[in-house]
């Protein structure tokens, strides 16, 4: 086999390997720096927490799913950003843990949805249509008709109550009037009036 020579000179060689060299400190350091934002983030939210209300204000899909929340904690607002596996509604609220040392170190709830206004929804009944458990998340999906059209959605809960529920059986749930994609199993919700 014959190599070719790669034509640098022994400065464009020094200068390639140093290149290299300073390109992986970066990385390294940056991997570094995620893993201890992470680190104190789960040790924030591991003790010391509180809970409150927090509302989807935004949700995105562009480069990975996103659901932008809003939030207050002593008259202080604070928006979180969270990864989710899948987009909410608008509007939605939802318990949230936050760090009573740091509160804008916080985490959605998304198994406790929350109804400010209850008569803002009307009780109609939904069958599931399928059941999802992981290690990780447990989710239960249904569909409903509501003022003649058809709506399935989707909700995460906590493991015990996802073993409440069968695929196909109907089961109550909440509808919001004026958006009928929001809808919640009755059993889950938490009406705060």
């Amino acid at each position: 086999m014959n190599y070719k020579s790669d034509n640098l000179t022994p400065e464009q060689k020094k200068n390639t390997l140093t290149s290299i060299f300073l390109l992986s400190l970066v990385i390294v350091a940056f991997i570094i720096y995620k893993n201890s934002i992470d680190n104190e983030r789960n040790e924030l939210l591991s003790k010391n927490t509180e809970i409150t209300i927090c509302k989807i204000i935004r949700t995105n899909t562009h480069k990975s799913t996103t659901n932008t929340v809003e939030y207050k904690v002593s008259n202080k607002r604070y928006t979180y950003e969270g990864l989710s596996y899948r987009i909410f509604q608008i509007g939605e609220m939802f318990n949230l843990k936050y760090s009573i040392k740091k509160p804008s170190i916080s985490e959605v709830i998304y198994s406790q949805p929350v109804i400010t206004n209850i008569t803002d929804y009307i009780e109609i009944e939904a069958e599931i249509s399928s059941l999802y458990s992981n290690s990780r998340i447990n989710i239960v999906e249904f569909k409903y008709h509501y003022l003649q059209k058809d709506y399935e959605r989707d909700i995460y809960v906590t493991k015990n109550i996802i073993n409440n529920y069968q695929e196909g059986s109907r089961y109550k749930i909440l509808v919001n009037k004026k958006n009928p994609k929001i809808s919640y199993l009755k059993s889950v919700i938490k009406v705060i009036d």
